[in-house]
């Protein structure tokens, strides 16, 4: 028995190792479709439903066979395949959204049509496949989406029941194959310059000389060359010594452009690339080529045949090509300007499509190349593989430019639009009056510019039309934010030229606080603890937001409203205390934040939120929670933190726990780590390209407003210069056309205007104010320019700004948190640039919290009902209001700052981890004023009445005085009345004291609580009004007894304990269980005889005006779905 046994066992043992060998040999071989080497007009999509993040997509209809993806893939081993595909269908017109994968010779079954909404795998067939080399062909049906493509030898196998980490490990790259091409580019080599080349036409002013010679085999050729002066020589910048200044002439009979790709592509040419598999040929796009400007049309180089100068400033250069175009170029150095002004004009030969181009300076070799500028997609040294147009529409600082080393040091070439080619339009995916790239016909890094663009309305011409054109170029010493810095100023003519006539931005900020306590029109949740989130699709359960904590707390400790502090800062609070990050929902919600059961666990040291924020957070509440330190240093160490779509640098936390606890090893860390990301993320030359996708100012460039934080703590000025290299890559970011006039422009034509117009949600409910809209909801009339004008926007992302939809403008944004950070650079560098961007943002904007995006030219969003009436054209996301209030009184509060000369200080936390919604929010602590050194920050609406809507006024107190800090918007000087009402406690008749900037005061009488001031233009004056009498000083103890675990195991985990003490007097017992949702439990607590009961997630409880010196006796009964209880007794003591 015991020997048959024993066989049986073997007998087993071997077939089970032979039957895994055989299941483990049989090849599996997956193809992502984002992995085609030639994919047609196919195109990588990001989609977070692919396996990878992104799928291959197709955007239109049927189209002939070069429109195919083709690959080469190894599957491994010869055999019979089943194949596998993952695509989507829809709920809308299921089994409409089709292609065809064809495995070598063989057609499988059309994909697509699985009628399961979502993702799916579908099995294709199966293939007897003789080679390990295998030809793959995509073809378009209609709309095709192909994620992955599966072979297996496993018939067993289901794609649809394996996970994505196995699946993925099965991955496989195809078989590159080797592209040729035959056709040789219609362009010759740049000419080489010498010694012996005759001037025939010259201009030059104190920086630049533009020189036209002959040059060449027999000195028959004409080339420019362009110097600039250095130490009184004239040079070269190039060592190369050839010509400056290329131009080109595009056209063709019939062109479409297109942006599937996000950039501009044309379907107008025939492949011109082919690769040889198996002894056939086989025709394709050269990856690429489709996005090359160069290769839209036919391309025709200009030569110039003569130059001659038309006066000082001006020379005439004649140019033919290739299609008998003939272009005559005016180039033209005015005195005193670093670039040249190119006219450009074209008088066409044949009727078709055309584009002209300049080539700006000559190539930079990747050895001498610095850095590249063409906002917002290419920074640093990020670079495309090809020639890849961004067209104005797509840009806020239209302008291309490539800095290099030279032997003169770095100096920067660029291109740039003229502003007259801008006419008074937003910007849309239908229309850009130019387009940009970095690489050159011969693929080298060179800034070049176009106009028209190829396809663009503007570039069709019947023969003998001309096209006339104008092109700045020109060069700067320096890095690429010198050149960026001159053209704003010097070509795009940027100027400070925003308004304030509707209200104070004072008044504006009060304006959204009272919105922000209107919880329907606010959009708060009052059970879930936080604003709705708009796009949180609420089929499990609606999202709530607190995106800036920091600012719901300290708008009570600002105002001294302990109402606010009840119903908005104490939940904020407590949802910071408990929720894993700044999104939460009672549910899992797959496509947002909350996707799994662990984000739905509560536990306050494993949350997103940081220890600057608990920092932020002691601060506010006046340093009576002493356990917070607990928290924001969980065992002496910084928190672990992850921001949503943004980093945490440790350098920064360290920093403010610097500030908490004044221990020196903090700042040294601080400084240490600071140094290193000043040469990681701030200097380093990136090469890595990011997709459209990215927030711009979270992803595509560093942090750097933080520095100025280190830089005040350290005086180290390294932080300073770091910090202002930086803020040009937000500048790059940030509109500069069209150029704002002083006259009048019409908006809403024929009474009519749409914005966005999506519907969103408003927790269960589908909801988006003012709709559906009504006839006469707008008027059409004539408004100054400056007051809608989008210079001074930035963008949320690449995607989101440049829409890529028909009729739809481009979508700058009013979430200006950068600009009191630019404010903030001008107060320590005083370079206007920093100021004019950081008042283009945000003065004369808005009334009360304009939504988002702006969409037009349009006043809609300035009025002052608008969150309450509508129509909503910008989108008026609820969990933005309070980030919006943050950085307009941390921009309030910082002008006044900026403006005193340092004679206004106040402390402040630092609102951080969401996004770019980074800013100093004020509060909490005594500041000084003139060298009173006990004021303290007391903005509350109705202390203060000021009609003249051009100033803006921060208030506070003493323990002495009533302050008010006057800055005026206003172009000329003001007299303002200035009005205070008893709320203040101050006197009403009297002497004050008023300040300009300096420390000198003037005494001056005021009656019937009212005085008159002179405020210079854009100036400031500080008020000192006496207090009837001095402020009874509430001084309250630190709790003692404020924060307690316990663990129950599970499924509870641990319970968390808090007694929170405000800074009104009284404290709050919370507290919470770990656990994520449980069916059929409940939590019973009874708090010094006060009962609730929990019977649903979240188990939290909140006990609110417990006296100080009380303690809170506490029972906690757990109750799990069958009966069975844990009882927990605990006490929190209480201290006065």
């Amino acid at each position: 028995m015991y020997q048959k046994t024993r066989l049986c066992l073997l007998l087993t043992a071997f077939l089970f190792l032979t039957t895994g060998t055989v299941i483990a040999q049989q090849e599996k071989s997956l193809l992502l479709g984002t992995d085609f080497q030639f994919k047609g007009k196919w195109f990588n999509e990001v989609n977070k439903d692919g396996i990878s993040g992104s799928i291959l997509r197709f955007l239109e209809g049927e189209q002939d066979s070069t429109s195919d993806a083709l690959t080469v893939m190894n599957i491994g081993k010869a055999g019979r395949y089943a194949i596998w595909i993952r695509t989507p269908d829809f709920d809308t017109r299921p089994r409409t959204r089709l292609f065809q994968l064809s495995v070598g010779n063989v057609r499988l079954r059309k994909a697509g049509g699985h009628g399961k909404p979502g993702y799916a795998w579908e099995r294709l067939g199966s293939a007897d496949l003789q080679e390990s080399d295998v030809l793959l062909r995509l073809h378009n049906f209609n709309f095709g989406r192909c994620d992955a493509i599966l072979f297996t030898q496993d018939s067993t196998i289901n794609p649809n029941d394996i996970d994505k980490k196995t699946l993925l490990s099965w991955k496989k790259l195809p078989v590159m194959q080797e592209t040729l091409t035959a056709e040789k580019k219609n362009t010759s080599p740049a000419l080489q310059l010498s010694k012996t080349d005759k001037v025939i036409a010259g201009i030059e002013n104190e920086a630049v000389r533009v020189q036209f010679i002959r040059t060449g085999a027999d000195h028959k050729a004409i080339a420019c060359k362009t110097e600039i002066k250095k130490d009184g020589v004239w040079q070269q910048i190039s060592t190369a010594n050839i010509e400056d200044h290329r131009v080109f002439l595009i056209s063709t009979n019939a062109t479409a452009i297109q942006f599937n790709k996000y950039y501009p592509a044309w379907d107008s040419q025939k492949p011109k690339a082919y690769f040889v598999f198996m002894g056939n040929k086989y025709a394709v796009y050269q990856p690429g080529a489709d996005l090359d400007p160069f290769e839209a049309g036919n391309l025709s180089e200009a030569i110039p045949i003569t130059a001659e100068a038309v006066d000082k400033q001006t020379i005439k250069v004649q140019y033919v090509t290739r299609n008998g175009s003939a272009i005559t170029g005016l180039w033209t150095l005015h005195p005193g300007q670093q670039h040249i002004d190119l006219r450009l004009i074209c008088k066409v030969a044949q009727p078709g499509y055309y584009s002209m181009g300049i080539e700006a300076f000559q190539p930079v070799s990747d050895q001498e190349l610095e850095s590249v500028s063409m906002a917002p997609m290419f920074q640093y040294k990020r670079l495309s593989d090809g020639p890849q147009m961004m067209i104005t529409a797509m840009m806020q600082q239209p302008l291309a430019i490539v800095s290099s080393k030279t032997g003169q040091g770095i100096v920067s070439s660029y291109v740039a639009t003229s502003p007259e080619l801008f006419k008074k339009d937003w910007g849309s995916v239908d229309y850009a009056p130019a387009g940009f790239t970095l690489k050159n016909h011969n693929n080298q890094i060179q800034p070049v510019m176009f106009s028209p663009v190829l396809g663009m309305n503007d570039s069709k011409y019947r023969a003998g039309e001309l096209i006339d054109r104008r092109f700045i170029i020109g060069l700067k010493s320096g890095n690429w934010d010198s050149a960026m810095d001159y053209v704003s100023k010097e070509v795009f003519e940027v100027k400070d030229y925003r308004k304030q006539e509707q209200a104070s931005l004072t008044d504006a900020v009060f304006n959204m606080i009272e919105l922000v306590k209107n919880d329907n029109a606010a959009g708060w949740s009052t059970k879930l603890k936080g604003f709705f989130d708009i796009e949180g699709d609420p089929k499990t359960a609606p999202t709530v937001v607190n995106a800036t904590p920091l600012a719901n707390i300290a708008l009570s400790v600002l105002q001294n409203d302990e109402a606010f502090y009840i119903s908005r800062s104490l939940p904020t609070i407590e949802f910071t205390l408990s929720r894993s990050g700044y999104r939460w929902a009672t549910d899992i919600v797959p496509t947002a934040y909350n996707a799994t059961r662990k984000t739905l666990e509560f536990n306050p040291l494993t949350s997103q939120f940081t220890t600057s924020y608990y920092v932020g957070l002691d601060r506010l509440l006046g340093g009576l929670n002493p356990w917070l330190k607990n928290i924001a240093l969980p065992g002496d160490s910084l928190r672990m933190a992850k921001g949503y779509s943004t980093d945490f640098h440790s350098w920064n936390q360290a920093l403010w726990a610097y500030q908490l606890t004044g221990q020196a090893k903090w700042l040294q860390q601080a400084k240490k780590d600071a140094d290193l990301f000043i040469q990681q993320k701030i200097y380093n030359n990136t090469s890595k390209v990011l997709s459209h996708v990215p927030f711009y100012n979270a992803s595509f460039y560093a942090p750097w407003w933080d520095l100025l934080d280190l830089y005040e703590t350290t005086k180290d000025k390294k932080y300073l210069k770091a910090a202002e290299y930086g803020a040009h890559f937000t500048i790059a970011g940030i509109r500069s056309y069209p150029k704002v006039e002083d006259s009048l422009q019409t908006i809403h034509k024929n009474n009519h205007y749409d914005g966005v117009t999506h519907i969103w949600w408003k927790g269960n409910e589908p909801y988006r104010l003012g709709f559906p809209r009504k006839n006469g909801d707008v008027k059409e009339k004539k408004v100054p320019e400056w007051l809608v004008s989008p210079v001074g926007l930035g963008l949320e992302q690449p995607s989101t700004y440049f829409t890529r939809v028909k009729d739809q403008t481009v979508r700058p944004v009013f979430m200006s948190s950068w600009a009191p950070h630019l404010l903030r650079l001008f107060q320590y560098e005083h370079k206007p640039i920093y100021e004019t961007y950081a008042r283009n943002a945000v003065i004369g904007r808005y009334t009360n919290y304009p939504g988002y995006y702006g969409t037009g030219f349009t006043d809609i969003p300035m009025s002052v009902d608008f969150p309450y009436k509508g129509p909503d054209v910008s989108s008026i996301y609820y969990h933005h209001i309070p980030p919006h209030i943050a950085f307009n009184l941390d921009y309030l509060i910082s002008e006044s700052i900026q403006r005193s000369n340092g004679n206004v200080v106040f402390p402040y936390s630092k609102q951080e981890g969401f996004v770019w919604f980074n800013n100093r929010v004020y509060g909490g602590g005594k500041g000084k004023i003139f060298g009173d050194q006990e004021a303290t920050l007391w903005m509350h609406k109705g202390l203060v009445n000021i009609q003249n809507p051009g100033i803006n006024y921060v208030t506070a107190i003493s323990d002495k005085n009533f302050w008010i800090l006057l800055s005026s918007e206003a172009e000329s000087e003001q007299k303002v009345a200035v009005q205070w009402t008893d709320a203040s406690a101050a006197l009403k008749d009297g002497k004050a004291l008023v300040y300009a900037q300096s420390d000198q005061s003037v005494s001056q009488d005021f009656k019937a609580a009212k005085i008159d001031v002179v405020v210079p233009a854009k100036g400031f004056k500080a008020i000192s009004i006496p207090l009837k009498a001095a402020p009874v000083a509430k001084k309250y103890q630190p709790v003692k007894d404020g924060m307690k675990v316990i663990d129950l195991g599970a499924p509870w985990g641990r319970v968390f304990l808090f007694r929170i003490r405000s800074p009104f007097g009284w404290d709050t017992c919370y507290g919470f269980a770990e656990t994520a949702p449980l069916n059929g439990y409940s939590v019973t607590v009874n708090c010094n005889n006060q009962m609730q009961e929990i019977r649903q997630y979240p188990y939290e409880w909140s006990f609110n005006k417990l006296a100080m010196g009380d303690d809170a006796k506490l029972e906690l009964i757990f109750k799990s779905n069958d009966g069975k209880t844990k009882s927990k007794k605990i006490v929190l003591y209480g201290n006065e």
